[in-house]
């Protein structure tokens, strides 16, 4: 029996190896529509993580506020 293998070379550098079965098939084929839009995907995101996100987002949209009260501090 042959064994049938895909090397990938990425560009970081890392080496990937995929043996294969001898019975694949190869085939293109479309998944459908494409991407689903994000508003469909509903995703569970532990509490202290939403946190987290919600915290970076405050302090992205008040940013020049927070480096001009750090500054004169």
């Amino acid at each position: 029996m042959e064994v049938i293998s895909f090397i990938i070379f990425i560009t970081g550098g890392h080496l990937l190896v995929k043996i294969l079965k001898r019975t694949a098939q190869f085939t293109a084929q479309s998944s459908g529509a494409g991407m689903v839009p994000p508003q469909q995907i509903k995703m569970l995101v532990p509490k202290k993580t939403k946190l987290f996100m919600e915290q970076t987002l405050r302090e992205r949209e008040n940013a020049v506020g927070k480096s001009w009260t750090f500054s004169w501090e």
